[in-house]
């Protein structure tokens, strides 16, 4: 969405090379694709200084990246699986922040959009850790924009409820993505990619200047936890 409007852009993707390079072909000239691991931070520094010495600035930044392992019981579950998921919902946020801090900090602006779940407040059977992950990363953008408000940064959250994407697939299944979460929305749909695309432009380009620190509901309801009929 941001390259359609003619901004330079970073996509980071670490095994989706067809859309990635999809991606690239629409826009050549506006989109740089970097391949990195979030919750690695010295590929995740050396990726975004990539684009920063291209572009000699980084004005947003968006932590978007997510896994969701295997629904599993709290008693049954390996702490392997909720290693994963903290080391990529978490702390590549984390790795990501810290690597666009001084860029920002240095140009005294730029916002860091941070995606979490309606898990967070209505977690289902399975899911403990990917909601503690995604909890975190709540908490955390309060404490970036604690820290470097006075500085130019701006740091908000979306909270966001079923999005129509191949993790939700994966995740809930074909009858879970085409009745059981819409149902569970009041507006009876789930949300598209593309809405999210524009929440995210709206945030960058947009006169809300005062949204730091913030967590924004974009649950389509979810969170409010009723079946429309």
């Amino acid at each position: 969405m941001c390259a359609q409007h003619g901004a330079n852009v970073g996509v980071n993707y670490l095994h989706s090379d067809s859309a990635a390079e999809e991606l690239r072909e629409r826009f050549p000239k506006n989109v740089e694709l970097l391949r990195f691991d979030v919750g690695n931070y010295e590929q995740a520094k050396l990726g975004i200084l990539r684009f920063i010495r291209r572009y000699r600035t980084l004005d947003a930044l968006v932590n978007n990246a997510g896994i969701v392992r295997p629904h599993l019981a709290i008693s049954q579950q390996h702490l392997t699986r909720a290693n994963e998921e903290f080391r990529v919902n978490t702390f590549g946020v984390m790795c990501c922040t810290q690597a666009v801090l001084p860029c920002m900090v240095k140009n005294g602006c730029g916002i860091i959009i941070n995606v979490s779940s309606c898990a967070v407040t209505q977690p289902v059977p399975g899911q403990a850790s990917y909601a503690a992950s995604k909890a975190a990363v709540e908490a955390y953008t309060r404490a970036i924009a604690v820290e470097y408000a006075r500085k130019g940064v701006r740091c908000v959250c979306i909270r966001l409820g079923p999005v129509n994407t191949d993790m939700l697939r994966e995740t809930v299944g074909d009858v879970g993505t085409t009745t059981i979460m819409p149902q569970r929305t009041l507006v009876n749909r789930l949300t598209a990619p593309s809405e999210i695309a524009e929440i995210v432009r709206a945030l960058i380009v947009g006169p809300i200047g005062l949204a730091t620190g913030s967590t924004l509901d974009f649950t389509s309801g979810y969170s409010l936890g009723k079946e429309v009929k």
